[in-house]
C-alpha cells in the first residue's frame, strides 16, 4: 500500500507540474491584424508566413492600397516582402520589439514605426 501512495503521489506532483507550466506566461503572437499609430495603413500576418498590407491613405492608387506580402520573424528581425504585382516585390529587414498589444519595426537609422494589435 505505501508503494502505491507513494506512486500516487508522484503521479499528482507531475501533473501539477504540468499543469504550472501550461499556465506559464505565453510569448505574445506577432500573427493577427496591426494598425500603424498614425492610422494610414495595417496589415494582417497570418500563421503561414502571408499577409496583406493596405494603405488606408485616400490618396493613395487604387493598386497600392492592399498588396499581397510574406514575412518572417527570425531571432531580432523581422522581414517582409511586399508583391507590387507587375512592377515587382520589394523585401525590408527590422529590428522589431513585440508585446502583447504592440509591434515596433525599427528602421536601421533608428527610426521607429508602432503598430497596435485589433483584437
Amino acid at each position: 500500500m505505501n508503494e502505491g501512495k507513494k506512486l500516487l503521489t508522484m503521479l499528482l506532483i507531475m501533473a501539477m507540474v504540468v499543469c504550472f507550466i501550461g499556465c506559464g506566461k505565453k510569448e505574445p503572437q506577432i500573427t493577427g491584424k496591426w494598425v500603424c499609430d498614425d492610422g494610414k495603413e495595417y496589415f494582417d500576418l497570418y500563421s503561414d508566413g502571408s499577409g496583406v498590407i493596405v494603405n488606408t491613405n485616400t490618396e493613395s492608387e487604387d493598386y497600392l492600397k492592399t498588396l499581397p506580402l510574406t514575412w518572417i520573424a527570425e531571432g531580432e528581425r523581422f522581414k517582409v516582402n511586399v508583391d507590387f504585382g507587375s512592377m515587382g516585390a520589394s523585401s525590408v529587414s527590422f529590428a522589431y520589439a513585440l508585446t502583447d498589444t504592440t509591434l515596433t519595426l525599427i528602421y536601421d537609422d533608428g527610426t521607429e514605426k508602432k503598430y497596435i494589435k485589433e483584437k
